[in-house]
């Protein structure tokens, strides 16, 4: 489950950077503000990992 969660990960930061280019030209932003907007997104990801992982372990440890 660990490798297929950083899989996932890598697929996900792949894919992420393959868009940059097109979202800031979309959005006609400078380059230092696509790090403000790739910070971000590295945040509530990282967060949002951390709370899937939590809510892992409390739900999946079943009854014993």
């Amino acid at each position: 489950m660990i490798a297929l969660a950083q899989l996932m990960v890598l697929i996900d930061a792949t894919a992420f950077n393959m868009a940059v280019p097109f979202a800031q030209q979309d959005l006609g932003l400078p380059a230092g503000d696509m790090t403000l907007i790739f910070n971000a997104y590295l945040l509530a990801f990282g967060g949002l990992l951390l709370l899937g992982g939590h809510l892992a372990d409390l739900l999946g440890a079943g009854p014993h």
